[in-house]
This record gives structure tokens, C-alpha cells and sequence, in this order.
């Protein structure tokens, strides 16, 4: 009967689960994993195609990112043995030349460590964070211009592709999901990749600071202060607090240049994690409109998010006698908004600026979303993106 035929079609779909993945975006699996666990629902009585939870329109729409969801979980669940940031740099510029389309040109760059010593000059923060790996800390930089009228856009990934927590170090069970302490890097990537596959009117970029916070003799210390590539100058509070000083650099080298939109993504705080849980990934952003859409967005395609405040008043928190700015501040209260405040200090203030504060993991299992690495606010930015660029 129908009952039986659509189960055995599920079926047939979940034992061809990498087939599937690649071919349709999460919310589509998620649908055929729903039909999965309440069958009883299509029985041949009550099946009727009106009841079924998604239209033909609806999956083209999800189409152009399916490709990219699962490629990003299957990055951030690498050990670092398999993705140190060489390995990053190569699998990303690899995988960008060999599927974007053929007559699309574009320019990459890697500024690391060489016999000038052009990482530590020009990007001392990141420098710093990563200069006690065995692998060298590097910014990874791929853009394509296309057009001056279109919208510039740039975009940023937190790519830590193992954090220890330096000298500050984490205990044995926080330590043993930080091989996906770069899941912005893998978010960001696989957006870029959405977008220059579609081949969109806009002028994009994508920086990936790649790391690895080390225990050495060369590890920063608590309380060395560093003269950021801004000209600020930064004390160390907590070397487990390396991700906002290597998205300090990279924010302000972003906007150098002239920009409409800058969104970054980070595994930032584990007070986010203590405000919103691991699933809901939090928003700070300085422009209200860009908010409102970006949420409206992300309610559209399922693809959740939240937006919290830069609360000025905090950035007193931030303060030092000395003259520097604290990397972690001095209340341990609010610590998602006091890094978003601090990021906040590394861009104009006429620059429109998102912020995401992910988990970029599932700690349990939930029908189309596995336990691992998780493509978290990936669609929601991909359609916003898709009516930014036709409103501009």
C-alpha cells in the first residue's frame, strides 16, 4: 500500500545517506528523517501529497547549499593530525580552484611566517596565538572583485584548529572537542563557496586566520601585552581567550578596505553556550536593520539564531590602567557581550558588522542533524545574502 511504498522509499534514502547529503540541503534530510519516525502519519487512509511538508519550489530554493553543509561538518569534525593550518590553507584553496566555476577569476593570498617575518609585523595578534605550534600560524585570504558597483562583502571564520588553551590550560573533558574550535573557519568557508558557485553580483572576501593554540616555550603569557596591527595595545587575560585576539587582526585588516558588510563567525565563548545552549547560535551586530533582516531570514529557512546586545556600559570591563585594553575583562559576568565589545573595537563605527558566536557542533542527535560538526546559521546567511545583494 502507500504506507508501505513511501517507507521503503525512505529507507532506500537513509541507506544512501552520503548520496543524499550531498545532493540536498539539511532541511530537506531532515524532512525524509521526519517521515522516517512517523510513518503512521502516510498511512494508505491518510496519505495525500497536500500533507507531505515541503513543495518541489521549496527544495530548489535550498538547493545551491546543499553541497556545502556536510563538506563543513566533515571539517570541522577532522582531528588536527589531518587539518593543521597548512592543511586548511591547501584543502580550502584546493577546493575552491577545482569547483568554482571556470570563468570565475579569484585572487588568493596567505600571509604567514617567512624569512621577513610578515605575520608577526603586519598581524601581531595572530601571530602571537599561534607562534608556539609546530605548524605556523597563517591568515588565509581568497577574494573575488567582480564589479566596483556591487556590494563589497566580507567574510570572516575563527579558524583555531586545535585549542589547548595555552599556558592557561583547559581541563582534560573542556580539551576534548576543541578540534572543532575552528567550525567558523568551516562556516565561513562553505558560505564563500555557496556564493562564488552561484556566481552572485557582488564583490566578496573571505579571511581564515588559522592557528593552533600550543603549550610551548614559546606560548603567550598572561598579562604580555601586544601592540595589535590597529595600534592597540592588548594585555593577555587568559590564553584559553585566543579566538577574539586572532579575529582583532582580522577584523581591522578587513576593513581597510572599503566594505558594505562585514560578518565573522566565531566558537567564541562558552557564556554564549550558558545564555542560549549549544543550538541557538547568538547575533551582536551594530546595525539594527541588518539584524531585523538577518533574523527574518534565518526564521524563513529554519536556520535559527538570536540576537544579544552590545551593551556599552561593559566596555568599562575592558579597561586598563595601563592603557591597554583587557583581551578577556574584569567582570565574570556577560562574557559573550564583553568579546563581542571588544571585537567591536577593531571595526569603524560606520561599518555594518555581524558577529556569530557558535557552537558549530551537535552534542546530541536530532533527525537530519547528527552529533558533530554542524553547518549552524550557513542557510540563514546564504538567503539573507541572496536579498542584501538585490536590495543594494
Amino acid at each position: 500500500n502507500n504506507s508501505s511504498s513511501v517507507k521503503a522509499c525512505i529507507e532506500n534514502a537513509r541507506n544512501n545517506l552520503k548520496m543524499v547529503r550531498t545532493a540536498v540541503t539539511l532541511e530537506v534530510w531532515n524532512t525524509v528523517n521526519t517521515w522516517y519516525h512517523e510513518i503512521d502519519k502516510y498511512n494508505s487512509e491518510k496519505y495525500d501529497s497536500k500533507n507531505l511538508p515541503m513543495t518541489l519550489d521549496w527544495i530548489k530554493k535550498q538547493m545551491p547549499v546543499g553541497p556545502f553543509m556536510y563538506p563543513i561538518e566533515d571539517i570541522t569534525d577532522t582531528n588536527l593530525r589531518y587539518l593543521a593550518s597548512e592543511i586548511l590553507r591547501e584543502k580550502l584553496l584546493l577546493n575552491m580552484h577545482q569547483e568554482i566555476p571556470y570563468n570565475l577569476i579569484v585572487s588568493t593570498e596567505t600571509w604567514k611566517e617567512k624569512k621577513d617575518n610578515n605575520l608577526e609585523i603586519n598581524f601581531p595578534l595572530i601571530h602571537t596565538v599561534g607562534r608556539a605550534a609546530e605548524d605556523k600560524p597563517r591568515l588565509i585570504e581568497i577574494s573575488h572583485i567582480k564589479n566596483k558597483s556591487f556590494p563589497n562583502i566580507t567574510i570572516i571564520g575563527k579558524g583555531v584548529t586545535f585549542d589547548s588553551g595555552g599556558l592557561d590550560l583547559k581541563p582534560p573533558k573542556a580539551m576534548e572537542l576543541m578540534k572543532k574550535d575552528m567550525g567558523g573557519a568551516a562556516i565561513a568557508i562553505g558560505l564563500a563557496h555557496s556564493l562564488f558557485m552561484e556566481n552572485l553580483d557582488l564583490n566578496l572576501r573571505l579571511l581564515v586566520p588559522a592557528v593552533e593554540n600550543a603549550v610551548s616555550s614559546k606560548s603567550m603569557r598572561p598579562q604580555d601585552i601586544i601592540h595589535s596591527r590597529s595600534g592597540i595595545d592588548v594585555e593577555i587575560g587568559n590564553t584559553d581567550a585566543e579566538g577574539r585576539l586572532i579575529l582583532a587582526d582580522t577584523l581591522f585588516y578587513a576593513d581597510e578596505k572599503p566594505t558594505d558588510l562585514i560578518i565573522d563567525f566565531a566558537t567564541l565563548t562558552g557564556a554564549a553556550r550558558v545564555a542560549l545552549g549549544t543550538e541557538l547560535p547568538a547575533l551582536f551586530s551594530n546595525d539594527n536593520d541588518a539584524s531585523t533582516d538577518i533574523i527574518s531570514s534565518a526564521e524563513e529557512v529554519g536556520d535559527p539564531l538570536f540576537r544579544l546586545p552590545l551593551y556599552k556600559p561593559y566596555e568599562r570591563f575592558l579597561e586598563n590602567k595601563n592603557g591597554s585594553i583587557s583581551s578577556i575583562g574584569s567582570s565574570p559576568y556577560g562574557g559573550a557581550i564583553t568579546a563581542a565589545l571588544f571585537l567591536q573595537k577593531f571595526i569603524k563605527p560606520n561599518t555594518s558588522w555581524m558577529h556569530l558566536d557558535i557552537m558549530a557542533w551537535n552534542l546530541s542527535y536530532q533527525p537530519g542533524r547528527p552529533i558533530g560538526g554542524e553547518a549552524m546559521t550557513l542557510r540563514a546567511f546564504h538567503h539573507y545574502l541572496n536579498k542584501f545583494i538585490k536590495k543594494n
